[in-house]
């Protein structure tokens, strides 16, 4: 099974949290729980990266760096730089720039991070830090 219950886990929560937010808070651990299960890397990387993007954008902020950063990515992993591109845009649609950018560094392949580190800069950007967005798209080039 690609995600072993977590994304229904997920749902549950994020429905859950406007009545009950501990007990959606529960939930949301198990979520996490049954995610850090999932054999598959990609799978894995992306349903706790979903998961991570629920919890910030309820507020729980410090999870869901929490959450984040348990997302491991096996070094012979050829689907590696795919997932951290997707844990990246995640990041960075969650306004976590710093941790975004900690992400991207770990890209090797060059296209790939070039486009992750793209979004990071739109991001920046949108988020009013006009002069970094440049200093990062000017960086990419030299």
């Amino acid at each position: 099974m690609f995600h072993s219950g977590a994304i229904e886990l997920l749902k549950i929560a994020e429905k859950l949290y406007d009545k009950d937010s501990e007990k959606a808070v529960e939930v949301y651990n198990k979520a996490i729980k049954k995610a850090e299960r999932i054999h598959d890397d990609y799978a894995k990387a992306v349903t706790l990266s979903n998961i991570a993007r629920s919890l910030y954008s309820r507020g729980l902020t410090n999870k869901a760096i929490e959450v984040y950063k348990a997302i491991k990515i096996a070094e012979d992993s050829s689907r590696g730089d795919i997932i951290l591109s997707r844990v990246v845009e995640n990041l960075c649609s969650n306004r976590l720039i710093d941790k975004a950018l900690e992400v991207a560094n770990k890209i090797s392949n060059d296209s790939s991070k070039a486009i992750a580190l793209s979004e990071i800069a739109k991001a920046q950007y949108n988020a009013g830090l006009h002069d970094e967005a440049l200093g990062l798209m000017i960086r990419q080039f030299l």
